[in-house]
């Protein structure tokens, strides 16, 4: 969003002290190395990674970066020798990276003799245009040694368990002159970096023209078909309703896009006049494809039978995507549990003899999602954290994906965590 401080500023933030936090593999270096690209020059300082590793990560990040690069390979146990060398680089407005402290210092048995090299580095970093990044691996160096008192900003990286799949966390711990707006982010180091974008909890501004999804292999309409047609969105309690009806408004948008027709049942929590306008507004006339349906359990008397043929009769068209959300019979499956069932198994027998690509949804927490799930062919999940918004495949087994919601652009994209 225009006016937050990201990420990118910290680590190129002129006159701070940066130090970055973590255990092996968790983007450490990577990190650092976006620093020095945006800031356009740097000098690295490599006590562990030979100097090939670190310039193919500033080819992976920065593609066609251009900016000053210098990588230097230096001595354990001789942080005195790096000094001139840092102030130097400070002063002509570089990004300094030191990879890693814990290196720098091995070795040294008189630690009394570090903290004030430490603050020498804090005061050559001040009142200059460059930035020192200083890289550890663990949350701090081994007692008596700690680096955060020297540092203006402190970012640590490790992973958060998402949906049984590992996710790269940053958390922003200090940023000693500005507020900290976004304490976490996720980010992948798939092709490069690339942080994924926080879900607004809020009303779309405005609504744009859909486009096209690119979907994960194991979402593209070939595996639709291959696991039965039939697939059970299990959404956890943790995503608010905003956020559900945004992803299948697109979902449903694209399958229209794609030359579908398509069904959409509504759940008695889904407004149907406002799911109509918007998906108006993403499709234009295209959005005639879209039947936006209810089902009333009460005037149907709660007959699995009535309720069976109105669905059966409203797919007239066999090309058309049937969209269910699972709350609109969750009445039914509280009161008549083994009636319920036979209605799922009527319900896939009659998409497989149709081969009718049919999505069933709702919360975790629904009786119904739990009977569904014996029965689907393909099970997919969606979950929030920390304001981020994820996708899995569940059955068949897949990656993590995150995912950004653009209403704007009508854009619904999936990004890979890895």
């Amino acid at each position: 969003m225009a006016g937050k401080r990201g990420i990118e500023d910290i680590l190129t933030e002129s006159g701070y002290v940066v130090a970055i936090r973590g255990g092996p593999g968790t983007g450490k270096t990577t990190l650092a190395v976006l620093g020095c690209i945006r800031k356009g020059a740097c000098t690295y300082l490599t006590y562990t990674e030979p100097e090939m590793s670190i310039m193919k990560k500033f080819r992976l990040i920065g593609n066609e970066f251009k900016g000053d690069v210098e990588v230097l390979s230096m001595m354990s146990g001789e942080p005195s020798h790096a000094y001139t060398i840092i102030t130097d680089s400070l002063t002509k407005g570089k990004c300094v990276v030191v990879d890693s402290m814990n290196s720098m210092f091995y070795g040294i048995n008189d630690t009394g003799s570090l903290r004030p090299f430490l603050q020498l580095l804090y005061t050559a970093a001040k009142g200059k245009n460059g930035t020192l990044i200083l890289i550890t691996e663990g949350e701090s160096l081994p007692p008596p040694i700690d680096i955060s008192f020297v540092a203006d900003a402190i970012v640590d990286l490790s992973y958060d368990e998402v949906l049984d799949s590992r996710v790269r966390r940053a958390s922003i711990i200090k940023d000693r002159d500005y507020p900290i707006e976004e304490p976490v982010l996720y980010f992948t180091i798939h092709n490069g970096i690339s942080f994924f974008p926080k879900i607004r909890g809020t009303e779309a501004e405005k609504i744009g023209r859909a486009q096209l999804v690119r979907r994960p292999p194991e979402a593209e309409l070939v595996s639709e078909r291959t696991y039965g047609f039939n697939v059970l969105y299990e959404i956890d309690d943790s995503v608010p309703q905003i956020f559900t009806r945004y992803f299948l408004e697109l979902v449903a948008s694209d399958f229209v896009l794609s030359g579908y027709r398509v069904k959409f049942f509504l759940g008695p929590e889904e407004d149907p006049q406002i799911i109509g306008n918007e998906l108006r507004m993403l499709l234009g006339t295209a959005s005639d494809y879209i039947s936006v349906l209810t089902i009333n359990l009460e005037s149907m008397r709660y007959d699995l039978n009535a309720v069976y043929s109105y669905i059966q009769n409203a797919l007239q068209s066999e090309s058309a995507v049937l969209i269910l959300n699972l709350s609109s019979l969750e009445e039914l499956a509280l009161r008549d549990p083994v009636g319920f069932e036979n209605l799922m198994r009527k319900l896939l027998k009659l998409n497989i003899g149709q081969r009718r690509i049919s999505f069933y949804y709702g919360y975790s927490s629904y009786r119904s999602i739990k009977v569904g799930s014996k029965y689907i062919g393909a099970k997919r999940a969606l979950i929030l954290k920390n304001g981020y918004l994820f996708w899995k495949s569940l059955k068949p087994p897949g990656e993590l994906y995150g995912i950004n919601i653009d209403m704007g652009r009508g854009e619904l994209s999936f990004t890979p965590v890895r």
